[in-house]
């Protein structure tokens, strides 16, 4: 639980369900980790755990917010209680079916177990669970967060090996916690839609044809929640991120657009109406197709904006590497800080968005290439490896602008970002003295590029302007350059 004291009395705390599976606590960017505690047991035989855990297997948070950090936290606090202080409880006492403990773990949180099972396995007399002691409990709840003037973060409770069923448990929690749980079930509803979309599987081979549909339609509704995306509009777009990021063996557009339906979060019309004419490229375009996320689904994300920062990031984690998310969310249009956060100000007061074609001007004007080592790679005619870099941070009030940008490749952006590299006054790189390396690759690659030249940008193109190279250096670079001479003479 956690409070806050500005807030005001609450009838009723607001309640988050954090994570529909019966097994998984929620994870520091919002995914979900695995509890790994069904084997500690505590006195009484009761196993401890997400899986048929003390009592009903609950654990309720309640505080007016949560960010990463806190969510990290609290993983491992729940885990300690409920590993440490509830195991020592045993079974005897007063906290029996029904009983809720609360346990303070911070200044402005609470950790709540919740006794709604009896034993952890199905026998004769049917499933652990016992609906009138989680109703009881979530009632008892319900008093405790009002009084602390909180909100309520929780796991989908008794549907793990208490054998309870979501259908006789959600209208407690509706009932017990107030009306604006609906809210919340309907965005974990979304989540586990994004989580389970029906994919084509065998031997491993990747078939991510409909989550980088998603991905690109959540990315247009960023830019115009009203707006559609016609085929014969997108189809270009569509077929470069597939050969982009998609397996080896190419699969045409139409696929994606047409059976992403079957999960209920697009939909597809045409000329003639609802519904898609099928996977006909030629039909699609001829019919004038049309699509968009489902309605209930676009409302959704207009009730609660950050939902569309989870959608992508469950996307992202399941079907894609960490370290092509950045690329992949500038490829579908997508500002996945601006999703997950409110926007952020400019200091003029000024609300600020993303500019999506950042990337591609920035490229363009380096003529794809790093403008630090020439690398230019590409697979096919994708570019792969290189990135957009901005001089000043966007989020210090760093436009996305030519005269901002840099084009590097990935090792050399990190670098430019943790200030071993930077520009001088007569744009040549500059290389911290504090960096270190000894090994061959450490000099081919940072050491000898002191004092040489930037490569680029094309001729017409504005280079990076004197206000966002000094920001750069006042506020990134480490330390003084090496001196040009002692590399050269090296």
């Amino acid at each position: 639980m956690g409070s806050n004291p500005a807030t005001p009395t609450q009838v009723r705390a607001p309640v988050e369900i954090i994570d529909r599976g019966p097994d998984s606590f929620p994870g520091p960017v919002g995914s979900p980790v695995r509890a790994g505690a069904a084997g500690h047991r505590a006195r009484g035989g009761q196993a401890l755990g997400q899986q048929g855990g003390f009592g009903s297997g609950a654990f309720v948070g309640v505080r007016t917010a949560l960010d990463k950090a806190e969510l990290t936290e609290l993983v491992a606090l729940v885990l300690s209680v409920r590993l440490g202080t509830l195991a020592g409880m045993g079974t005897g006492g007063d906290f029996g079916l029904g009983a809720v403990q609360v346990v303070r773990v911070g200044r402005l949180l609470w950790v709540a177990n919740m006794i709604g099972q009896h034993g952890t396995r199905t026998g004769s007399k049917g499933v652990p669970v016992r609906y009138e002691a989680i109703d009881a409990a979530l009632g008892a709840l319900a008093t405790r967060a009002g009084k602390l003037k909180a909100s309520v973060h929780m796991l989908r409770i008794g549907c793990g090996a208490a054998g309870g069923r979501w259908g006789r448990i959600e209208p407690s929690i509706v009932a017990r916690l107030g009306a604006w749980v609906g809210l919340c079930c309907a965005a974990m509803d979304w989540l586990e839609r994004a989580a389970r979309l029906r994919q084509w599987t065998g031997n491993g081979v990747r078939a991510p044809h409909k989550p980088l549909l998603f991905l690109y339609a959540l990315g247009r509704f960023q830019r115009d929640p009203d707006g559609e995306l016609a085929y014969s509009a997108v189809e270009q777009d569509l077929r470069e991120l597939l050969a982009e990021y998609g397996p080896t063996n190419r699969t045409t557009p139409a696929y994606p657009f047409h059976h992403l339906q079957s999960d209920g979060v697009w939909e597809v019309r045409t000329d003639r109406g609802s519904g898609s004419p099928g996977t006909g490229v030629l039909e699609l375009r001829a019919s004038g197709a049309k699509g968009r996320l489902a309605p209930e689904l676009r409302a959704a994300l207009r009730r609660e904006p950050a939902l569309l920062g989870r959608l992508a990031r469950v996307l992202l984690d399941l079907h894609f590497p960490p370290s092509l998310h950045g690329d992949l969310c500038d490829a579908v249009g997508l500002e996945l800080e601006l999703a997950e956060t409110e926007l952020r100000p400019h200091p003029d007061g000024r609300q600020r968005r993303r500019d999506a074609r950042m990337r591609e001007m920035v490229l363009t004007a380096y003529e794809y290439q790093c403008a630090f080592c020439g690398y230019d790679g590409r697979i096919g005619a994708v570019p792969v490896g290189l990135e957009a870099a901005h001089v000043r941070w966007w989020a210090f009030a760093g436009p996305d602008e030519i005269d901002n940008g840099l084009c590097l490749c990935s090792l050399h952006h990190k670098l430019f970002d943790r200030g071993v590299l930077g520009l001088a006054d007569d744009h040549r790189i500059m290389v911290s003295q504090r960096f270190v390396g000894r090994s061959p690759a450490a000099r081919e690659q940072v050491l000898t590029l002191s004092g040489r030249p930037l490569l680029g940008p094309q001729p017409g193109a504005r280079p990076v302007s004197t206000s966002h190279r000094e920001w750069h250096t006042r506020q990134v670079f480490q330390g003084i350059p090496r001196p040009r001479a002692e590399l050269q003479s090296g």
